[in-house]
């Protein structure tokens, strides 16, 4: 079942990120692979452990509404492993491809209406402000739903995992793996630096957390938190153990009823049509190709 496509992908290598000129860690220096000038690409996912860091082979899209003077060319959504696996490392694509589940009621089913980025009154939650999920609406029943989701790119021995632990901003390999300065191998890509122990993610926590609290006080609500793998090469999802809060977490919000759903999807690539070929910013034509994001299969969370 295709989940989603990506057209006009064009093959990448980033250079270095932060780029030389935009110090901000969402925006890399690359190279087209066909293009000999470098170009800016808007890296969601940060240096995604390796997956989009110096070195790393990417597939990029030309943001069209791109003008003069702003910052990026290209958004970066996939990344090859020197394994050749093809993951998808952007964000918003889970989202995506999370819709196109809701509308195909595969593998999330009993859903009747829905709506991105749902926000939840501050009166149901009692917090001071008002929270949004990706997703919110009514089920079948009447009931309400509410879903968040969470973009899954690193994966070790089969096993895919979220999220990415405590930061230890060592030296990463271009499969996603951190790895030790005297371990460094074919694909290293990053040097050491200090090393910073602060959660990852914690606003992944407070939206568990907060799934949590509506299932409680509304045992009739749907509360689903959903993994997206976006690489299909994993057997088995797990909750990091190196992030014991967020673990901890997540297995009292699914002893309090929330519902958590682990999606594999595997990228593949096909050539565009010669008319699919376009020309870079800097007056070269480079060649592209067609992604697709099929379903595989659902893994349980342990």
């Amino acid at each position: 079942m295709q989940v989603y496509q990506l057209n006009n992908l064009v093959p990448a290598t980033v250079i270095k990120r932060p780029s030389a000129l935009i110090k901000t860690p969402y925006v890399s220096d690359i190279q087209l692979t066909d293009d000999i000038e470098p170009h800016l690409g808007h890296s969601l996912s940060l240096g995604c452990c390796g997956l989009c860091d110096t070195g790393a082979q990417i597939y990029i899209t030309q943001i069209l509404n791109y003008k003069p003077g702003l910052h990026c060319d290209y958004t970066v959504q996939l990344s090859r492993t020197r394994d050749n696996i093809l993951v998808g490392i952007n964000p918003r694509i889970a989202e995506h491809i999370v819709e196109n589940c809701l509308k195909l009621r595969e593998p999330i089913n009993n859903i009747a209406t829905y709506k991105r980025e749902y926000t939840v009154n501050k009166e149901l939650l009692g917090t001071e402000k008002a929270v949004r999920f990706d997703f919110g609406g009514t089920l079948e029943n009447g009931a309400p739903f509410y879903l968040e989701v969470k973009n899954v790119p690193l994966a070790t021995n089969k096993t895919a995992y979220f999220p990415q632990g405590p930061q230890s901003r060592r030296a990463s390999s271009a499969d996603g793996f951190r790895i030790k300065p005297t371990e460094r191998t074919e694909g290293s890509t990053a040097r050491e630096t200090k090393v910073s122990l602060d959660t990852v993610s914690p606003r992944a926590l407070k939206h568990i957390q907060e799934l949590m609290h509506i299932k409680v006080n509304n045992p009739l609500a749907r509360c689903i938190i959903c993994y997206v793998i976006q690489r299909g090469d994993v057997d088995h999802f797990e909750i990091s153990k190196k992030d014991p809060e967020y673990r901890d977490a997540v297995f009292k919000a699914i002893d309090a009823g929330v519902e958590a759903l682990a999606i594999v999807v595997n990228w593949s690539l096909s050539r565009n049509a010669r008319s699919g070929n376009f020309v870079s910013l800097s007056g070269i034509e480079c060649s592209t190709a067609r992604g697709t994001a099929t379903f595989v299969k659902v893994l349980p969370v342990s």
